[in-house]
C-alpha cells in the first residue's frame, strides 16, 4: 500500500513539473488598447516603460499603415503602424510599430482602417522617419519628412477581429 501512495505522488510531481515548465514557454499577455497604451506613454514615457518592456502584450487597434517588403515579385506585410487615425490628428504623434515575427504575405487583408489584435513583446521607444511625399495628381496630400516616436512591438502575430 506504501508503495502505491509513493509511485501516486511521484506521478503527480512528474505532472506537475511538466506542467509549470510549458506555462513558462508560453506567458501570459496583457490585453492593451493601442491608444490608450500611446496616451500612457505620451504622459509619462519611463513608468509606462517599467511597465510593460519586455512583456508579452495583446494590442487591440485600428491598422494606419503597413510597410512591404518585396521578396521575388511578391509582397509581403513586414510592419503595421498603429497610430491615433481622426482627420484631425497630427502625423508626427507618436505611434506603435508592431515588426512582425513573420513577414505574411500581402493579399488586401491588412489595410488601413481594418481592426486587428497584435500579439508581441515591447521592446521600449524607437524612432520612424518618413521620407517626403509629393503627389502630383493630389498635391495636398504631399508632406515633408518627418519624425514620429514609436512604441516598438517585436515578434508580433496579428489577428483580424471579426467585428469590421
Amino acid at each position: 500500500m506504501k508503495s502505491y501512495k509513493n509511485y501516486l505522488i511521484l506521478i503527480l510531481i512528474l505532472f506537475m513539473l511538466l506542467s509549470t515548465s510549458n506555462c513558462k514557454k508560453t506567458p501570459l499577455s496583457l490585453n492593451l488598447n493601442a491608444l490608450e497604451l500611446i496616451k500612457k506613454y505620451e504622459s509619462n514615457p519611463i513608468k509606462t516603460n517599467k511597465l510593460y518592456l519586455d512583456k508579452v502584450v495583446d494590442i487591440e487597434g485600428v491598422i494606419n499603415s503597413i510597410t512591404l517588403k518585396e521578396d521575388d515579385d511578391k509582397y509581403y506585410v513586414s510592419e503595421i503602424l498603429f497610430q491615433e487615425n481622426d482627420d484631425n490628428s497630427d502625423p508626427k504623434k507618436m505611434a506603435i510599430r508592431c515588426f512582425l515575427k513573420e513577414p505574411t504575405l500581402d493579399d488586401e487583408t491588412y489595410r488601413r482602417g481594418k481592426n486587428v489584435i497584435i500579439k508581441g513583446r515591447v521592446t521600449g521607444v524607437g524612432e520612424l522617419t518618413v521620407s517626403p511625399s509629393y503627389d502630383k495628381e493630389d498635391p495636398s496630400i504631399s508632406s515633408d519628412g518627418y519624425s514620429v516616436k514609436t512604441i516598438d512591438i517585436k515578434d508580433c502575430e496579428i489577428q483580424i477581429k471579426n467585428n469590421n
